[in-house]
């Protein structure tokens, strides 16, 4: 560990990395980078309990914590992993996959378009309960409608993190109707607006002629 020691790290195709305990004991750490970007790309690999051995100490269960990338090259700088414990909660963010997305009524019927809030939700679990992925169904969502986090039929074992520690009740998706349609509707309106008020110029106008009529006659 040690920054020159990272760099001479990364220079020869590994990513430095560090294991934590409940004791915040840390454990310095090496991984191939090439490894590590083949497993990145693995949905659950980022959300679920992984099994970590390091030189000759026997297997461990861990959590992918943390990854840092660097800002513009697609390169691993650091990774951080939790050992867990099969009796104790754990906090993870794991990815919401949306389905029936073509069968949904306020995109048939409706028209509208599916807007998706949030595409992870933070929960808490033991680790044995902790799923892949959270799945939510949008076929009977009707135009102008949205299902929030309460809505969410929840594995069992599993709860939301945000519904623990506040009364927040985000929505997680929406169907929307498209910018175009909102947008006529709104100019719609504001035309009616417009024929629906008196045109009151005209009347002046005519008005006024009268007036001036009425002088010349006198005259």
């Amino acid at each position: 560990f040690g920054t020159n020691n990272n760099k001479r790290l990364r220079k020869s195709g590994f990513v430095p990395g560090v294991v934590y305990g409940e004791a915040k004991d840390l454990k310095h750490i090496k991984l191939s980078h090439k490894d590590l970007i083949i497993n990145l790309k693995n949905e659950s690999f980022n959300s679920s309990i992984l099994n970590l051995t390091v030189g000759k100490e026997k297997k461990q269960s861990v959590l992918l914590k943390e990854v840092q990338f660097h800002p513009w090259r697609k390169e691993v700088l650091h990774v951080d992993f939790q050992v867990v414990s099969k009796n104790k909660e754990i906090n993870v963010s794991v990815p919401i996959h949306f389905i029936n997305e073509d069968k949904c009524i306020g995109v048939k019927q409706g028209g509208g378009l599916i807007s998706h809030i949030l595409n992870e939700l933070e929960i808490i679990c033991l680790p044995q309960d902790l799923p892949e992925f959270i799945e939510v169904d949008l076929e009977n969502l009707e135009l102008g409608n949205s299902i929030h986090i309460s809505q969410i039929s929840l594995p069992k074992g599993v709860k939301s993190l945000l519904s623990q520690k506040t009364s927040e009740d985000p929505a997680v998706v929406a169907v929307q109707a498209p910018k175009v349609v909102a947008d006529t509707v709104e100019k719609e309106a504001e035309l009616s607006d417009a024929t629906d008020t008196p045109d009151t110029t005209a009347e002046n106008k005519e008005s006024s002629d009268s007036d001036s009529k009425k002088e010349d006659a006198k005259e």
